[in-house]
């Protein structure tokens, strides 16, 4: 029987090669596995720990692609980044307010682990399929090594992003991401971590 065909979501490739974007990775089926949230700040597990890690420089990091806020919940990563164009900004926001060069120059380097090979074909590099696939293997490997579950199932496929567009967006980014724990509501009928906390 023939596998189905599953059809993108995502814009044409050029749009996810330079500007700043918004991206959401979830663990596999919400479970749990990076903390919980107390009197609205995250307290991260071991595998959250890990996550975090990663994101703030553990893994290699790719040249052009600067991280700008993150927060590690629960059962997903909310991650802002951007991947800086010829120019040196990140391609959005030309109203002349300066955001996308003054973005780039303060922001710190986010990491990704290159390019990988898949049956389809190469992912390029410099691009948001790179970054978070690098770092959803970084942590995957990191913290199969940490649990001894060579066979851990970290993260659910795929992920969810948006390209921002403006500094007022941006912001508006940002804020959500810094006040996320406080705003917190576990799902009714979470499931458990399969880990001892922390």
């Amino acid at each position: 029987m023939p596998r189905p065909v599953r059809r993108s979501v995502r814009l044409a490739a050029p749009a996810y090669c330079a500007g700043l974007f918004f991206v959401t990775v979830c663990t596999e089926a919400r479970v749990p596995l990076f903390g919980r949230v107390e009197a609205g700040h995250i307290r991260l597990s071991r595998l959250g720990r890990v996550a975090a890690a990663v994101w703030d420089g553990a893994a290699c990091a790719q040249p052009g692609v600067v991280g700008v806020a993150s927060v590690v919940m629960p059962d997903h990563v909310h991650v802002l980044f951007g991947i800086v164009d010829a120019a040196g900004g990140f391609g959005v926001a030309r109203s002349g307010s300066g955001f996308a060069r003054s973005n780039a120059g303060t922001a710190c380097c986010a990491p990704t682990c290159g390019v990988g090979g898949r049956a389809g074909g190469l992912v390029a590099p410099r691009t948001v399929a790179s970054v978070i696939r690098g770092y959803k293997s970084a942590v995957t490997r990191a913290a199969r090594v940490e649990t001894g579950l060579v066979d851990l199932r970290v993260w659910q496929r795929g992920y969810h992003d948006r390209v921002v567009r403006s500094e007022r967006e941006a912001d508006a980014v940002r804020r959500y991401i810094a006040d996320n724990p406080a705003r917190w509501i576990p799902p009714p009928h979470s499931p458990r971590s399969p880990f001892p906390f922390p």
